[in-house]
Protein backbone atom coordinates (compact mmCIF):
# COMPACT_ATOMS: atom_id res chain seq x y z
CA UNK A 1 0.00 0.00 0.00
CA UNK A 2 1.26 3.50 -0.91
CA UNK A 3 -0.04 6.50 0.15
CA UNK A 4 0.71 9.37 -2.29
CA UNK A 5 -0.42 13.69 -2.06
CA UNK A 6 -1.42 15.00 -5.24
CA UNK A 7 -1.54 18.58 -6.08
CA UNK A 8 -4.16 19.83 -7.97
CA UNK A 9 -4.22 22.24 -10.98
CA UNK A 10 0.05 21.45 -11.26
CA UNK A 11 -0.34 19.25 -13.83
CA UNK A 12 2.86 19.68 -16.20
CA UNK A 13 5.91 21.98 -16.49
CA UNK A 14 6.33 24.67 -19.38
CA UNK A 15 8.91 26.27 -21.33
CA UNK A 16 8.79 29.34 -22.45
CA UNK A 17 11.43 32.21 -23.97
CA UNK A 18 11.11 35.84 -23.59
CA UNK A 19 12.77 39.18 -24.49
CA UNK A 20 15.08 40.65 -22.49
CA UNK A 21 12.93 43.82 -23.35
CA UNK A 22 9.83 41.99 -22.02
CA UNK A 23 11.51 41.18 -18.37
CA UNK A 24 12.34 44.54 -17.23
CA UNK A 25 12.34 42.97 -13.58
CA UNK A 26 14.70 40.30 -14.21
CA UNK A 27 14.40 36.78 -15.49
CA UNK A 28 11.07 34.73 -14.87
CA UNK A 29 11.60 31.93 -11.59
CA UNK A 30 8.99 29.76 -12.40
CA UNK A 31 5.11 30.00 -14.14
CA UNK A 32 2.51 31.92 -12.04
CA UNK A 33 -0.38 29.71 -10.85
CA UNK A 34 -3.81 31.13 -10.61
CA UNK A 35 -3.77 30.23 -6.37
CA UNK A 36 -6.73 27.52 -6.97
CA UNK A 37 -4.82 24.53 -5.44
CA UNK A 38 -5.60 21.95 -3.19
CA UNK A 39 -3.28 18.77 -1.99
CA UNK A 40 -5.75 15.87 -2.09
CA UNK A 41 -4.54 11.80 -0.95
CA UNK A 42 -4.94 9.18 -3.28
CA UNK A 43 -4.65 6.07 -1.53
CA UNK A 44 -3.60 2.88 -3.47
CA UNK A 45 -3.19 -1.00 -2.72
CA UNK A 46 -1.62 -3.48 -5.18
CA UNK A 47 -0.51 -6.98 -4.35
CA UNK A 48 2.14 -8.67 -6.58
CA UNK A 49 0.25 -11.01 -8.37
CA UNK A 50 -1.50 -7.37 -10.10
CA UNK A 51 -4.38 -7.81 -8.11
CA UNK A 52 -5.24 -4.62 -6.83
CA UNK A 53 -8.73 -2.99 -4.55
CA UNK A 54 -9.86 0.35 -4.97
CA UNK A 55 -8.15 3.35 -4.61
CA UNK A 56 -9.37 5.64 -1.57
CA UNK A 57 -9.18 9.84 -2.63
CA UNK A 58 -9.30 12.07 0.59
CA UNK A 59 -10.18 15.66 0.51
CA UNK A 60 -9.34 18.57 2.66
CA UNK A 61 -12.62 19.79 4.28
CA UNK A 62 -13.21 21.45 7.51
CA UNK A 63 -17.36 20.14 7.66
CA UNK A 64 -16.28 16.69 6.71
CA UNK A 65 -18.45 16.83 3.71
CA UNK A 66 -18.40 15.52 -0.01
CA UNK A 67 -18.47 18.35 -2.26
CA UNK A 68 -20.69 17.20 -5.81
CA UNK A 69 -17.92 19.09 -7.82
CA UNK A 70 -15.55 16.77 -6.42
CA UNK A 71 -17.84 13.34 -8.13
CA UNK A 72 -20.22 14.52 -10.50
CA UNK A 73 -17.70 13.31 -13.49
CA UNK A 74 -17.36 9.94 -11.37
CA UNK A 75 -18.92 7.42 -13.66
CA UNK A 76 -18.56 4.09 -11.33
CA UNK A 77 -18.56 1.57 -13.84
CA UNK A 78 -15.59 3.35 -15.57
CA UNK A 79 -13.70 4.43 -12.25
CA UNK A 80 -14.29 2.60 -8.84
CA UNK A 81 -13.34 4.48 -6.03
CA UNK A 82 -13.79 5.86 -2.31
CA UNK A 83 -13.93 9.26 -1.01
CA UNK A 84 -13.27 10.76 2.46
CA UNK A 85 -12.37 13.97 3.67
CA UNK A 86 -10.24 15.67 6.61
CA UNK A 87 -9.57 19.30 7.59
CA UNK A 88 -6.00 18.89 5.92
CA UNK A 89 -6.28 16.23 2.80
CA UNK A 90 -3.97 13.75 4.74
CA UNK A 91 -4.90 10.52 6.94
CA UNK A 92 -5.54 10.78 10.21
CA UNK A 93 -6.59 8.93 13.62
CA UNK A 94 -10.38 9.20 12.54
CA UNK A 95 -10.42 7.68 9.61
CA UNK A 96 -7.81 4.81 10.71
CA UNK A 97 -10.46 4.30 13.21
CA UNK A 98 -12.84 3.96 10.56
CA UNK A 99 -10.64 1.76 8.96
CA UNK A 100 -10.20 -1.12 11.95
CA UNK A 101 -14.19 -0.75 11.88
CA UNK A 102 -14.80 -1.70 8.48
CA UNK A 103 -12.62 -4.28 8.81
CA UNK A 104 -13.65 -5.99 11.21
CA UNK A 105 -10.57 -5.51 13.60
CA UNK A 106 -12.31 -3.09 15.97
CA UNK A 107 -14.15 -4.67 17.38
CA UNK A 108 -12.81 -8.20 16.39
CA UNK A 109 -15.61 -9.82 14.37
CA UNK A 110 -14.59 -11.31 10.72
CA UNK A 111 -18.32 -11.69 9.79
CA UNK A 112 -17.58 -8.48 8.75
CA UNK A 113 -15.69 -8.77 5.80
CA UNK A 114 -17.05 -12.26 5.13
CA UNK A 115 -20.51 -11.66 5.08
CA UNK A 116 -20.33 -9.55 1.86
CA UNK A 117 -18.12 -12.20 -0.15
CA UNK A 118 -20.61 -14.18 -2.11
CA UNK A 119 -19.71 -17.06 -3.66
CA UNK A 120 -21.40 -19.25 -6.40
CA UNK A 121 -20.32 -22.44 -7.31
CA UNK A 122 -22.20 -22.81 -10.85
CA UNK A 123 -20.47 -20.31 -11.90
CA UNK A 124 -17.98 -21.01 -14.98
CA UNK A 125 -15.41 -18.13 -16.79
CA UNK A 126 -16.81 -17.68 -20.25
CA UNK A 127 -14.64 -18.65 -23.43
CA UNK A 128 -13.72 -16.04 -25.49
CA UNK A 129 -13.99 -16.40 -29.47
CA UNK A 130 -11.68 -15.02 -32.24
CA UNK A 131 -15.17 -13.21 -33.26
CA UNK A 132 -15.28 -11.48 -29.81
CA UNK A 133 -13.63 -8.42 -30.53
CA UNK A 134 -15.37 -5.33 -31.03
CA UNK A 135 -12.76 -3.37 -32.52
CA UNK A 136 -13.10 -2.92 -36.39
CA UNK A 137 -10.65 -3.10 -38.82
CA UNK A 138 -12.24 -0.51 -40.52
CA UNK A 139 -11.96 1.68 -37.48
CA UNK A 140 -10.65 5.40 -39.18
CA UNK A 141 -9.09 5.69 -35.77
CA UNK A 142 -6.98 3.03 -35.84
CA UNK A 143 -4.19 4.10 -38.84
CA UNK A 144 -2.09 0.68 -37.98
CA UNK A 145 -5.40 -1.98 -38.65
CA UNK A 146 -5.95 0.69 -42.30
CA UNK A 147 -2.38 -0.07 -43.09
CA UNK A 148 -2.44 -3.62 -42.81
CA UNK A 149 -5.43 -3.63 -44.83
CA UNK A 150 -4.65 -1.50 -47.59
CA UNK A 151 -1.01 -3.80 -47.65
CA UNK A 152 -3.65 -6.68 -48.00
CA UNK A 153 -5.34 -5.31 -50.62
CA UNK A 154 -2.79 -4.28 -52.87
CA UNK A 155 -0.87 -7.43 -52.52
CA UNK A 156 -3.69 -9.29 -54.44
CA UNK A 157 -4.54 -6.08 -56.97
CA UNK A 158 -1.27 -3.94 -57.51
CA UNK A 159 -2.28 -1.39 -59.35
CA UNK A 160 -1.97 2.41 -59.48
CA UNK A 161 -5.82 3.10 -58.59
CA UNK A 162 -5.40 0.86 -55.34
CA UNK A 163 -2.07 3.12 -54.39
CA UNK A 164 -3.68 6.47 -54.77
CA UNK A 165 -6.79 5.01 -53.37
CA UNK A 166 -4.39 3.83 -50.06
CA UNK A 167 -2.87 6.75 -50.05
CA UNK A 168 -5.98 9.00 -49.50
CA UNK A 169 -7.76 6.63 -47.20
CA UNK A 170 -4.71 6.78 -45.09
CA UNK A 171 -4.57 10.64 -44.91
CA UNK A 172 -8.27 10.94 -44.33
CA UNK A 173 -7.76 8.18 -41.59
CA UNK A 174 -4.72 10.48 -40.38
CA UNK A 175 -6.92 13.64 -40.57
CA UNK A 176 -9.92 12.21 -38.75
CA UNK A 177 -7.54 11.13 -36.07
CA UNK A 178 -6.08 14.31 -35.72
CA UNK A 179 -9.76 15.84 -35.65
CA UNK A 180 -10.98 13.75 -32.83
CA UNK A 181 -8.08 14.32 -30.54
CA UNK A 182 -8.23 17.96 -30.86
CA UNK A 183 -12.32 18.07 -30.59
CA UNK A 184 -11.93 15.73 -27.36
CA UNK A 185 -9.15 18.25 -25.97
CA UNK A 186 -11.11 21.14 -26.72
CA UNK A 187 -14.29 19.51 -25.22
CA UNK A 188 -11.90 18.55 -21.66
CA UNK A 189 -10.97 22.47 -22.08
CA UNK A 190 -14.35 23.40 -21.80
CA UNK A 191 -15.09 20.93 -18.67
CA UNK A 192 -12.30 22.03 -16.53
CA UNK A 193 -13.56 25.67 -17.27
CA UNK A 194 -17.23 25.11 -16.58
CA UNK A 195 -15.76 22.93 -13.11
CA UNK A 196 -13.54 26.10 -12.37
CA UNK A 197 -16.50 28.44 -12.58
CA UNK A 198 -19.36 25.98 -10.55
CA UNK A 199 -19.17 26.14 -6.92
CA UNK A 200 -19.57 22.99 -4.98
CA UNK A 201 -22.18 22.11 -2.82
CA UNK A 202 -22.40 19.29 0.20
CA UNK A 203 -23.94 15.88 -1.05
CA UNK A 204 -24.04 14.07 2.47
CA UNK A 205 -27.03 15.22 4.58
CA UNK A 206 -25.81 16.08 7.98
CA UNK A 207 -27.96 13.18 9.89
CA UNK A 208 -24.76 10.92 7.88
CA UNK A 209 -21.96 13.13 9.34
CA UNK A 210 -23.14 13.21 13.16
CA UNK A 211 -20.16 12.12 15.89
CA UNK A 212 -21.46 9.36 17.01
CA UNK A 213 -21.74 7.32 13.30
CA UNK A 214 -18.02 8.30 12.76
CA UNK A 215 -17.61 12.03 11.14
CA UNK A 216 -14.71 10.73 9.24
CA UNK A 217 -15.57 7.95 6.80
CA UNK A 218 -15.21 6.40 3.05
CA UNK A 219 -17.97 6.46 0.89
CA UNK A 220 -18.70 4.91 -2.30
CA UNK A 221 -19.24 6.32 -5.56
CA UNK A 222 -22.57 4.74 -5.57
CA UNK A 223 -23.75 5.80 -2.42
CA UNK A 224 -22.20 9.53 -3.16
CA UNK A 225 -24.43 9.60 -6.72
CA UNK A 226 -27.44 8.44 -5.12
CA UNK A 227 -26.99 10.91 -1.90
CA UNK A 228 -26.40 13.23 -5.17
CA UNK A 229 -29.52 12.14 -6.69
CA UNK A 230 -31.74 12.82 -3.50
CA UNK A 231 -30.09 16.94 -2.88
CA UNK A 232 -30.69 17.42 -6.56
CA UNK A 233 -34.48 16.26 -6.22
CA UNK A 234 -34.61 18.31 -2.73
CA UNK A 235 -33.29 21.28 -4.67
CA UNK A 236 -35.82 20.74 -7.56
CA UNK A 237 -38.38 20.25 -5.12
CA UNK A 238 -37.64 23.66 -3.61
CA UNK A 239 -37.18 25.31 -7.21
CA UNK A 240 -40.72 24.72 -7.84
CA UNK A 241 -42.18 25.83 -4.46
CA UNK A 242 -40.10 28.59 -5.10
CA UNK A 243 -41.98 29.14 -8.76
CA UNK A 244 -45.34 28.47 -7.15
CA UNK A 245 -44.89 30.57 -4.36
CA UNK A 246 -43.69 33.28 -6.81
CA UNK A 247 -47.15 32.54 -9.32
CA UNK A 248 -49.22 33.04 -6.56
CA UNK A 249 -47.54 36.48 -5.41
CA UNK A 250 -48.43 37.69 -9.35
CA UNK A 251 -51.95 36.13 -8.97
CA UNK A 252 -52.21 38.10 -5.82
CA UNK A 253 -50.81 41.29 -7.50
CA UNK A 254 -53.43 41.14 -10.16
CA UNK A 255 -56.37 40.67 -8.51
CA UNK A 256 -55.18 43.53 -6.63
CA UNK A 257 -54.92 45.49 -9.50
CA UNK A 258 -58.07 44.41 -10.81
CA UNK A 259 -60.06 45.18 -6.90
CA UNK A 260 -58.30 49.00 -7.72
CA UNK A 261 -59.43 49.28 -11.29
CA UNK A 262 -62.88 48.07 -10.29
CA UNK A 263 -63.49 50.65 -7.05
CA UNK A 264 -62.37 53.21 -9.57
CA UNK A 265 -64.50 52.43 -11.99
CA UNK A 266 -67.68 52.29 -9.36
CA UNK A 267 -66.19 55.83 -8.53
CA UNK A 268 -66.78 57.20 -11.50
CA UNK A 269 -69.77 56.10 -11.73
CA UNK A 270 -71.49 57.48 -8.96
CA UNK A 271 -69.22 60.98 -9.85
CA UNK A 272 -71.13 60.61 -13.16
CA UNK A 273 -74.30 59.82 -11.34
CA UNK A 274 -74.17 62.12 -9.26
CA UNK A 275 -73.68 64.97 -11.75
CA UNK A 276 -76.34 63.78 -14.04
CA UNK A 277 -78.95 64.49 -11.31
CA UNK A 278 -77.65 68.13 -11.53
Amino acid sequence: MDEKGFLISILQKTKRIFTISANPNGPKRGAGQDGSREWITCIATICQDRSYIPPALIYPAVSGNIQDSWIHEVVPEDFYAYFASSPSGWTNDELGYSWLVKAGLQPFDPQVVLSRISTNKNDRPSTGTSGSSTASVLDPQNVRKVRQLIRRVKHTNPSRDVQMLSNAFVTLATNNACLTAKVEGLTKAIHIAEKRQKKGIPVLPAALLQPNEGKSQFWSPTKLKDEERITNAKKTAQEEEKIRKAEEKRDKQRRKEDQAIMVAQRKSDRERERLAKK
